[in-house]
């Protein structure tokens, strides 16, 4: 176990991007609505049928199928398609809506509004580090830039 040293200054800080740096809710919550009215706009018989918390809904059920085992996070967002879409896409439709989603998931990152000015006075103190499970590294990008 390391010692904490009195009076000794951190070199380093680590954030988690989702929730910490960009709104993973709200980044989801576009994908979603955009790719529901994908959804419709190619299959007119879906309109007004799902919510974002109801596709959601479906993710959340399949990925717990997974109980301690790693979410395979793209695969399960395929499932959540291919359950919706049982009765109306093939496969290669099913992948273009999972691309749709992911296209808009992983553009334009939503920082929270105070994380740009806290990295500018961060920085040049100490250095900066992101940690993240691979979910938001499109969102990393946009991040070092700032």
């Amino acid at each position: 176990m390391g010692r904490l040293i009195v009076g000794s200054r951190p070199e380093w800080i680590f954030f988690d991007v989702d929730q910490t740096l960009c709104d993973f809710d709200a980044m989801m919550r576009r994908a979603l609505s955009g790719s529901i009215a994908e959804m419709e706009r190619r299959w007119p018989t879906l309109t007004g049928r799902y919510r974002p918390e109801d596709l959601e809904a479906v993710r959340n059920t399949i990925a717990a199928t997974y109980g301690d085992r790693p979410v395979p996070l793209v695969q399960v967002r395929r499932a959540m398609f291919a359950e919706v879409l049982a009765d109306l896409a093939d496969a290669a439709a099913i992948d273009q809506i999972t691309d749709h989603y992911l296209a808009i998931r992983f553009a334009d990152p939503v920082l929270f509004p105070d994380v740009i000015p806290v990295l500018e006075a961060l920085q040049s103190e100490l250095r900066l580090g992101v940690i993240t499970n691979g979910n938001s590294k499109a969102a990393l990008s946009a991040i070092y830039q700032a």
